[in-house]
């Protein structure tokens, strides 16, 4: 079905907001109704046209939905979905956005099980900004989003991988298992560890008040994640704790690795150690985006002036160059950086590097 009578969306934070946006964008429903406890968050959701009308009556935003997506913390979800299934029409479609799969995927199937169908999902893009003033249409463009249907979804995994594209997002299929065992090393294990550097340099900060402020860009740059909600980073822990617990174990083992290197004072063997990093962090797709078709990469070095990241995309968007990823590599402080540039094929990269040169930027292929 390519148009829905109604796409009931239960929680409009970041994630809720910006499916909302993106659907009715893509008239993928004729009405996308949204329920979020708080009637301030539904009236916000409604005035930047996220929803056609949100109410915290979660029985009228069900009656008549044909999908109904659970966008609430994975901490309340069980919860959430016990409530949802007295009030969820029958054979309606229910999928859910939970950063973890296996426990979600077996608790609800069963909570829904002889009502409705439950399949899960999770959009792997996110924001610094939280709520409803976080959401945004375009959060989900070129990213991938997880589906773990069991082997009998095989029409459910078709609604779900055509609303999946109607956001610009890529499905990609893996059992809960494979889904929590990837997401606690590329994404919770970080969030940990992130949070355990700061708290580090934090006790470093008690002794020496002056650490944090001459704390650089490096740093910055390496922790930023560890300013999510806390509240929700338990909850996705707790969630994920056996398969997170093993990442944890592997990232001490090397750490451990190192400092018997340090203490040795083996130097050809450290070198091999940041070599070995370095040489992985280079395979990783911030030119392809993960699981996602390649991107084709230039850098420029740009000055340190207000405006200098729109002046390159309105100079690339006035010749019809189409941005597919960008990012900060580098940032000098007091005298400009270095950003990536990702473009979709071969022929636009060199139409952009003839314009950046042009233009007196120094650049190269990536």
């Amino acid at each position: 079905m390519d148009t829905f009578k109604r796409i009931t969306i239960i929680g409009l934070g970041l994630i809720g907001g910006s499916l909302g946006l993106a659907w009715k964008k893509a008239g993928a429903a004729r009405e996308i109704v949204g329920v979020d406890t708080r009637a301030d968050t539904c009236r916000r959701a409604w005035s930047i046209g996220a929803v056609h009308w949100a109410s915290p009556d979660l029985q009228a935003a069900l009656d008549g939905a044909q999908v109904v997506v659970l966008a609430v913390p994975v901490a309340v979800m069980e919860d959430v979905a016990r409530e949802v299934a007295e009030y969820v029409p029958e054979n309606c479609l229910v999928t859910d956005v939970g950063s973890t799969k296996t426990k979600i995927v077996r608790t609800l199937s069963r909570i829904f099980a002889g009502r409705c169908r439950f399949l899960g999902g999770h959009p792997m893009a996110g924001s610094e900004k939280a709520g409803i003033d976080g959401a945004d249409p375009y959060l989900f463009e070129n990213a991938a989003y997880i589906l773990t249907p069991t082997a009998a979804q095989q029409q459910e995994l078709a609604v779900m991988e055509n609303l999946v594209g109607k956001l610009g997002a890529q499905p990609l299929v893996l059992s809960p298992e494979e889904h929590d065992a990837i997401v606690a090393a590329v994404s919770h294990l970080p969030h940990v560890v992130a949070a355990g550097l700061v708290n580090t340099v934090a006790q470093v900060e008690e002794q020496l008040p002056q650490t944090l402020m001459l704390a650089a860009g490096g740093f910055r740059d390496t922790t930023r994640i560890a300013s999510g909600s806390p509240d929700l980073w338990r909850g996705i822990c707790l969630s994920n704790r056996e398969y997170l617990m093993d990442m944890l174990e592997r990232m001490q083992y090397n750490l451990e690795t190192f400092k018997e290197l340090l203490a040795a004072g083996d130097g050809e063997a450290i070198r091999d150690f940041f070599t070995k990093a370095r040489n992985t962090r280079e395979s990783i797709p911030g030119k392809r985006r993960g699981f996602l078709p390649r991107v084709f990469d230039l850098v420029v070095t740009v000055p340190d002036r207000p405006g200098v990241i729109g002046s390159l995309a309105r100079l690339l968007g006035d010749h019809g160059i189409n941005i597919a990823d960008i990012e900060i590599l580098r940032a000098r402080e007091g005298d400009g950086g270095t950003i990536r540039i990702g473009v979709q094929n071969r022929e636009t990269l060199d139409k952009a590097l003839k314009l950046l040169v042009a233009a007196g930027y120094p650049v190269r292929e990536l």
